[in-house]
């Protein structure tokens, strides 16, 4: 998935997994886990745990349109 795939997908989505929102935030496994451990990135709990991509998009800096 390139970069602009990633981007679109956070543009559009409401949640997204994890660890693909924590490669958006240029964070590995171990980072990411480490971050939703200390309460630094919100998730929604369940079999695959996500993140809100309005939270992601404040980090990332991007609005909800392009």
């Amino acid at each position: 998935m390139t970069d602009e795939e990633l981007e679109q997908e956070i543009r559009r989505k409401l949640t997204m997994p994890k660890y693909k929102a924590g490669r958006a935030l240029g964070w590995g496994r171990r980072v990411t886990d480490a971050a939703v451990a200390a309460g630094i990135m919100p998730v929604i709990n369940g079999p695959k745990p996500r993140v809100p991509t309005t939270w992601l998009r404040e980090r990332l800096g991007l609005s909800k349109t392009a």
